[in-house]
C-alpha cells in the first residue's frame, strides 16, 4: 500500500472520530439518543465508504500501471523481434516511456523489473528510448532498481518452463519440417513421372487432333469455293433482273412526271383565270363600299347640322326664359321693397 492510501485513510478515520465525539459531546440532553447513534452510524459507514473507495482506486492504478508497463515491454519485444525493430513501433515506445518518466516514474519502475524478470538488463533496454540525463535523473531516484527473484520463485520457474517449451517447440517444428521436406521430395518425383506421362498422352492426342482438325479444314474450303461459286452467279442474275425492273419502272416514272406536268400546267391556269376574277370581284366590292361610305358620310353631316341647329335653336330658348325668370325676380325684390 502506497503512503497516500495510508495518510488518506488515517485522515478519513481520524475525521470520522472527531466527528463522532463532537456529536456525542454537543449532543442536547433532553432530545432522543436513537439521533446521536443514527448520525454516528452514518458518519463511521461514510468514512468506510471513502475509506474503500481510496483502496480501490489505488489498486486499480497499481493494475493500470501494470498493465502500461507490460504492454511497453510487449511492444519492445515485438520490435526487436522485426530485425531491427519498425521506425513508428519504436517511436511509439520512446515517446511513451518520455512521458510516463515525467509523469509517473513508478511505471518505468515496473517496466525495469518486468525487464529484469525476463533476464534482460533494464539499463540498456530503457537506455535505447530514454537520454542519458533522463536515465541518471531515474536512477539517482531509485526508479531503475529491481528486485532479484531467487531460483526458487515461480517467476524463475515461468521463465525456465518458458525456455523449455520453446526447446521443445524447435526440435519438434525441425522434426515436422523434415518429415515435410522428404514428403514434399516424394511428392515431386510421383508429380514429374506423372507430368512426362500427361505430357507424351498429350501431345500424341494433340496431333490427331491437329490431322483431323486440317482434314476438316480442307474439306470446309473445298464447300466454301464451291459455295462462293454459286452465290456469285445467283448474284449475278438476281443484279440482271434488278438492272431490268429499274429500267421498267424509270420508264413509268417518266410518263407518270409528264402526266403530273400537264394536270400542273392545267392546274395552274386555272388558278390564275380565278385569281383574276377574284380580282375584278374584290375591285368592284371596294367600289360600292367607297359609294357607300360616301352616301353614310353625307347621311352624318347632314344629321349634325340638324342636331346642331336644334342645339342653337334650344340655347336661344332657353336664354329666353333666363331672361323673363331674371325680370321676374327684380319684380319680385321691387314688391318686397329691395
Amino acid at each position: 500500500m502506497s503512503l497516500g492510501v495510508i495518510l488518506t485513510v488515517t485522515s478519513l478515520a481520524v475525521a470520522a472520530v472527531a466527528s463522532v465525539v463532537g456529536i456525542w459531546v454537543e449532543r442536547d440532553p433532553r432530545r432522543a439518543k436513537t439521533i446521536a447513534y443514527v448520525l454516528s452510524l452514518l458518519i463511521v459507514m461514510a468514512s468506510a465508504v471513502s475509506m474503500a473507495q481510496a483502496y480501490m482506486d489505488e489498486l486499480s492504478n497499481q493494475k493500470m500501471e501494470a498493465d502500461m508497463a507490460r504492454m511497453l515491454v510487449m511492444l519492445d519485444q515485438i520490435a526487436g523481434k522485426d530485425g531491427g525493430g519498425s521506425p513508428e513501433l519504436q517511436n511509439l515506445i520512446k515517446s511513451e516511456l518520455n512521458a510516463q518518466s515525467r509523469s509517473n516514474p513508478a511505471i518505468i519502475n515496473k517496466v525495469a523489473q518486468r525487464i529484469s524478470d525476463g533476464g534482460g538488463d533494464p539499463s540498456s533496454t530503457l537506455g535505447g528510448y530514454l537520454p542519458p540525463s533522463e536515465m541518471e535523473a531515474l536512477s539517482r531516484k531509485g526508479n531503475l532498481k529491481t528486485e532479484k527473484a531467487s531460483p526458487d520463485s515461480a517467476a524463475a520457474k515461468q521463465i525456465a518452463a518458458k525456455k523449455a517449451a520453446k526447446k521443445k517447440a524447435k526440435a519438434k517444428a525441425k522434426a515436422k519440417a523434415e518429415k515435410e521436406a522428404k514428403a514434399k521430395a516424394e511428392a515431386e518425383k510421383k508429380a514429374k513421372a506423372a507430368a512426362k506421362a500427361k505430357k507424351a498422352k498429350a501431345e500424341a492426342e494433340a496431333k490427331a487432333v491437329a490431322k483431323a482438325k486440317a482434314e476438316k479444314e480442307a474439306k470446309a474450303k473445298a464447300e466454301a469455293a464451291k459455295a462462293k461459286t454459286e452465290a456469285a452467279k445467283a448474284e449475278k442474275s438476281k443484279a440482271e433482273a434488278a438492272k431490268a425492273a429499274a429500267e421498267k419502272k424509270a420508264s413509268a416514272a417518266k410518263a407518270k412526271a409528264r402526266k403530273a406536268k400537264k394536270a400542273a400546267s392545267k392546274k395552274a391556269a386555272a388558278a390564275k383565270k380565278k385569281a383574276s376574277d377574284a380580282k375584278k370581284a374584290a375591285a368592284k366590292q371596294a367600289a360600292d363600299a367607297k359609294k357607300k361610305a360616301e352616301a353614310a358620310k353625307k347621311a352624318a353631316a347632314k344629321k349634325a347640322a340638324e342636331v346642331k341647329a336644334k342645339a342653337e335653336a334650344a340655347k336661344k330658348a332657353a336664354l329666353k326664359k333666363a331672361s323673363d325668370a331674371k325680370k321676374k325676380a327684380k319684380k319680385g325684390l321691387k314688391k318686397f321693397g329691395f
